[in-house]
């Protein structure tokens, strides 16, 4: 026995229920993000030890035709952040980001951050959609930068 209805598989790998109603779905793009700008482009350098609360700006630039979606991630949430943490990068346009870092009070505890980083991620998105985080994950195709953190003694 065959059900009234049909479920048709869409670019993004949801399925929607195809039925006498209309069905409206957001697809994501499935096409490869284009570069995007990043300066410092590997690492950036806090002067350490320091008491009070740092922070570096990083600028980031979407040279591309199209809108993206981007958020920062970092290897360790307790020392270092963002602001702002993510959002909509509308094509030809540029946004300086704040990398902040947490106090280094001993210079022993210098070394002990040497692995620490940033993680810019991205993904095409239509210029008109709200940012969301949703938007990184699923089947968005994404690009990764990953910036160091460098704590000089």
């Amino acid at each position: 026995m065959k059900p009234d209805f049909h479920f048709k598989k869409l670019c993004c790998r949801k399925f929607v229920l195809q039925c006498g109603c209309r069905c409206t779905t957001r697809r994501m793009r499935n096409e490869i993000p284009h570069d995007i700008t990043i300066e410092p482009s590997t690492c950036l350098f806090f002067n350490g030890p320091f008491d009070e609360t740092k922070s570096q700006a990083v600028r980031m630039r979407n040279p591309g035709g199209q809108a993206i979606a981007w958020a920062i991630k970092t290897n360790n949430r307790a020392r270092l952040n963002a602001e702002p943490p993510g959002g909509i990068l509308q094509a030809g346009t540029q946004i300086v980001v704040n990398i902040i870092s947490a106090p280094v009070r001993r210079a022993h505890q210098v070394g002990k951050q040497e692995n620490d980083s940033i993680i810019f991620e991205w993904c095409q998105v239509e210029s008109d959609i709200p940012f969301s985080i949703d938007l990184l994950k699923g089947d968005a195709l994404l690009r990764r930068r990953k910036i160091k953190i460098i704590y000089n003694p």
